[in-house]
């Protein structure tokens, strides 16, 4: 709401624009997210540091030598969550990466499902958890829009995305 706050004049309220309130919900609802991912990165780096240097010790038993193997995959897992977490804030200051290449056409209609990655893409080592494009999906339908995944000819994949000129209905 926006007040008038001239002294001595009848103060008038006027409620924020339909998509002034998108856009304050969505920083109100980002902001967490960002600060929790930020506390995260930190005591994730921490562990993997420890582990590495572990790992290094002379003398370890391999026993023990798995545990810290096991330690470093599971806080790269988290690791690499946490970057998943920070995508929406990416892809709203315009920093958009897919690696589309070489992704089997019959794997096209799962892209857009949480936590699938292309069989291709996990042979290749190719890093992510498959959250990239769910979230993509997300943003565009939120907006009233559409997104979809078709094999390019020769290689690749193009990605069509729909928008309205008009925003989502009320």
């Amino acid at each position: 709401m926006r007040t008038s706050s001239a002294p001595g004049l009848l103060q008038r309220t006027r409620p924020l624009g339909r998509d002034a309130r998108l856009r304050q919900s969505d920083a109100l609802k980002d902001e967490p997210v960002a600060m929790v991912s930020h506390e995260l990165r930190n005591p994730i780096g921490v562990i993997r540091g420890y582990a590495e240097m572990l790992r290094e010790a002379p003398g370890l038993a391999d026993e023990h030598r798995s545990v810290i193997d096991i330690i470093d995959r599971k806080s790269g897992h988290l690791e690499r969550l946490v970057d998943d977490l920070l995508e929406p804030a990416r892809l709203e200051a315009g920093r958009v990466s897919i690696d589309a290449r070489m992704i089997p056409a019959e794997q096209h209609g799962q892209l857009f499902s949480r936590f699938f990655r292309a069989s291709t893409a996990r042979e290749a080592g190719i890093p992510g958890t498959g959250l990239g494009l769910a979230i993509t999906k997300a943003i565009v339908e939120a907006h009233g829009g559409a997104i979809t995944a078709a094999p390019r000819e020769g290689d690749g994949t193009v990605f069509t995305v729909r928008l309205p000129t008009a925003g989502p209905a009320s």
